[in-house]
């Protein structure tokens, strides 16, 4: 049977990452001693085949074909030399489409004049996500937070914890679990007169 795919997230919008093809060695060997036998990548079956043009770095290889690519992988039994070949798939799953590096600003009016607003950040996932569906949209303080996807703002009825204007880092993820971070602005505008 044929090893599971390995998938990854990109990191451009350019459909190419990086992967340790190493990472599925145990599975393709499926119980035969390691020691006994190589487990060698090549970019193509021919190559495969012919023992031929061998991956040099299994540990740090990108793909050729955008989103989704194969390479092959030869099993030699080392004492007899006979070998088996498998396909393993290489799968670049997309990131999230938002506005970068930052969101529109969200404003309300001042009504108490002291700065602060309740914000319906909930109000504001339609906009961030554009149409787009299968994506979640989570609000942080803080980038780092954002980043590990930890301590999320969970009353989406937020009020501004800086007078006038608060940064919120959002971050839209998909069901892969491919994530970016973008900002948006709270902005509390003070009343004309």
């Amino acid at each position: 049977t044929a090893p599971t795919p390995i998938e990854t997230c990109d990191d451009d919008y350019d459909g190419f990452a990086n992967f340790d093809l190493t990472i599925r060695n145990s599975e393709i060997l499926n119980g035969l001693n390691p020691a006994d036998h190589s487990v060698i990548h090549y970019p193509t079956e021919a190559d495969a085949n012919a023992a031929t043009n061998a991956i040099s770095n299994p540990t740090n290889y990108t793909n050729i074909v955008a989103n989704q690519d194969s390479v092959w992988v030869r099993v030699t039994d080392l004492t007899t030399g006979c070998f088996a070949i498998k396909e393993l798939v290489l799968i670049v799953n997309p990131l999230p489409i938002v506005d970068m590096p930052n969101v529109a600003e969200y404003r309300l009016c001042d009504t108490n004049e002291d700065g602060y607003e309740i914000f319906d950040l909930d109000s504001r996932v339609a906009l961030i996500l554009d149409g787009q569906t299968g994506l979640t949209v989570t609000f942080y303080q803080t980038y780092a937070n954002a980043f590990d996807g930890v301590q999320p703002i969970t009353d989406l009825m937020y009020q501004n914890q800086e007078q006038y204007v608060e940064t919120l880092f959002v971050r839209v993820e998909t069901q892969k679990g491919c994530f970016v971070v973008t900002l948006m602005d709270l902005v509390v505008d003070p009343l004309p007169v």
